[in-house]
């Protein structure tokens, strides 16, 4: 009961940086990446709370969507991106999941840059 009391817990917690990565995408396609990029490090904030499981599907996934637009979007802005941690966990994400399963997985090896992994 208590395993899923904490994962409903990150779930609802997370949910703030689902509509975050949702914004930043809007923002990005409307060309205000300096809003974006604000928006996606708030939401880079809330998935790094302790009370998120970011190993668990949906919080994987936004931190995924997260790190990698933050990324490019620093990159391109000269501004500081995600933490090492966020990189590191989106990769554990992904290298966890089935081959071919999801979106992001062509992100792999570049995340293991990023991550300083070298697997």
């Amino acid at each position: 009961m208590t395993r899923m009391l904490r994962a409903l817990k990150s779930y609802i917690a997370s949910l703030k940086a689902v509509r975050g990565l949702g914004v930043a995408t809007r923002l990005h396609s409307r060309g205000d990446d300096e809003a974006a990029l604000a928006t996606l490090q708030q939401a880079l904030d809330v998935l790094r709370l302790p009370i998120i499981n970011r190993s668990s599907a949906p919080e994987g996934s936004t931190l995924c969507g997260c790190t990698i637009l933050a990324d490019q979007l620093s990159r391109e802005l000269g501004q500081p991106g995600p933490l090492v941690e966020d990189y590191r966990d989106a990769l554990a994400f992904l290298k966890a999941m089935p081959e071919g399963s999801h979106e992001w997985q062509e992100w792999i090896p570049y995340l293991a840059h990023k991550a300083g992994d070298a697997n």
